[in-house]
């Protein structure tokens, strides 16, 4: 006898069928997605979860504002810093202005003098009110490897008086002295038996991180002010060798700024000075530091820093790039 279908018509029929259709393809649903956490990666597609980048700029201290240049007793300054605290900006990236090595020491075996240097972190604690970010180069005018001023260095470029400070400091036991000293001083470790942390007058334990230099990959290279021109100038990436020397000079600092920081106070975050991550004029000199294969160096930084810092004047597609790179 040959199989006859009910039809379903308006009446109801076809309600059944479909109630039963939909309890099967949920139950279905619910079976595979235990097997196969299918729910959890629908839910994570419809209601995705900030990326790492994104959640690291929800914090005051994600966000900061370089305070360079300029008098720290300059009113101007003082009042952007209060705008900066009132805002709830979390850092501030401070450089010299008395706190150099040779403002502080204007002389080889001179003792140090923090005069203009209290005065200045006294006005950024007084009006910040916060913990900032402290960046110095690397060497000083009477203990500088640079070559004579007015001389031309690898690039073709004359040197001037203030370029001496950018070069390989002459002596690194000299720079390792002067920055245990500077961290003795500021830094929230007590060193009752240096002379120079004695006096009063001056705020300690504001600083909690120490930079070293500025963009040492690029305007800020020790390659431009440590050595003089040899051969015709050149306007693009340096030569190997160079490039080699270039690193190996930069690590150096930082190996000992990291001993010198850490010796005064262990609790001091050593940044990196901002690398640009550029073409030019070292386009793999993060790699070169670090001692990464195929590049070999006695001045590895590995282990040598706390944070990584580097420099984007650029949109995001650019900083996602640099972010990548690093």
């Amino acid at each position: 006898m040959p199989l006859k279908f009910k039809s379903f018509n308006s009446e109801g029929g076809a309600i059944p069928f479909i109630i039963l259709l939909a309890s099967l393809g949920l139950l279905a649903f619910l079976v595979i997605s235990n097997i196969f956490n299918f729910k959890d990666t629908l839910f994570n597609s419809l209601y995705p979860k900030p990326s790492s980048r994104a959640s690291l700029i929800l914090t005051p201290d994600n966000y900061g504002f370089n305070a360079g240049g300029v008098e720290e007793s300059d009113p101007q300054y003082l009042n952007a810093i209060s705008l900066a605290r009132d805002a709830n900006i979390g850092w501030i990236r401070a450089s010299g202005n008395g706190c150099d090595w040779g403002a502080v020491q204007s002389a080889d075996g001179k003792p140090y003098n923090w005069t203009k240097c209290d005065s200045t972190i006294n006005n950024i604690v007084n009006v910040y009110g916060r913990s900032f970010l402290h960046n110095v180069f690397y060497s000083v005018n009477w203990c500088s490897a640079s070559p004579p001023v007015g001389t031309l260095n690898v690039m073709g470029q004359v040197i001037g008086q203030a370029d001496l400070v950018k070069a390989e400091p002459c002596d690194y036991q000299k720079y390792y002295d002067y920055t245990f000293a500077f961290i003795s001083r500021y830094g929230s470790v007590e060193h009752p038996e240096k002379a120079y942390t004695k006096t009063n007058g001056y705020a300690k334990g504001w600083i909690k991180y120490f930079e070293m230099g500025n963009e040492p990959d690029g305007s800020g290279a020790m390659l431009y002010y440590t050595y003089g021109q040899t051969a015709p100038a050149y306007t693009g990436t340096p030569p190997a060798d160079l490039q080699q020397k270039m690193s190996e000079h930069y690590g150096h600092i930082v190996q000992q700024t990291y001993q010198a920081v850490k010796a005064a106070d262990p609790s001091i975050q050593v940044v990196l000075g901002g690398l640009i991550q550029g073409s030019k004029p070292a386009p793999d000199f993060l790699n070169n530091i670090l001692g990464n294969a195929p590049y070999t160096t006695p001045y590895s930084i590995k282990g040598y820093f706390d944070i990584m810092n580097y420099h984007c004047y650029c949109n995001l597609s650019g900083a996602d790039s640099k972010f990548d790179q690093v």
